[in-house]
């Protein structure tokens, strides 16, 4: 009987250690509806990182929660501009899916370039 008594407890403490809630999403392109891969998605709260995670091949991410609160997410990929959402409420066992994120890419223009050469005529 204590022996059973002692699984219990080990199986009941274990399973509240686990216990997980998560965060997911899809990151796609806001021209090509085409997912991005390797997107960094970061989870903040009041300025401080706790959570990190990067984007599949189809564009979704899963973000593991241990607490309970508000948080700041912040997803950016090279060449995207930087997209954060303030304000997420969640809660520490509940799962949250917080549906699709489009990125715009980043257009950078140069004026104008210019190539001299100089040849020798001998």
């Amino acid at each position: 009987m204590c022996r059973i008594s002692a699984v219990i407890l080990i199986f009941v403490c274990l399973k509240s250690l686990c216990a997980q809630g998560q965060i997911s999403g899809i990151v796609l392109d806001k021209k090509t509806n085409n997912p991005i891969e390797y997107a960094t998605i970061i989870l903040k709260q009041s300025g401080k990182i706790l959570e990190g995670t990067i984007s599949n091949p189809d564009g979704s991410f899963l973000l593991p929660i241990s607490v309970n609160g508000n948080f700041n997410i912040e997803i950016s990929f090279l060449g995207y501009q930087k997209l954060e959402t303030e304000n997420v409420n969640v809660k520490k066992n509940t799962p949250l899916n917080l549906g699709v994120f489009t990125l715009e890419t980043t257009q950078n223009f140069l004026n104008e370039v210019v190539v001299n050469s100089n040849r020798l005529t001998v």
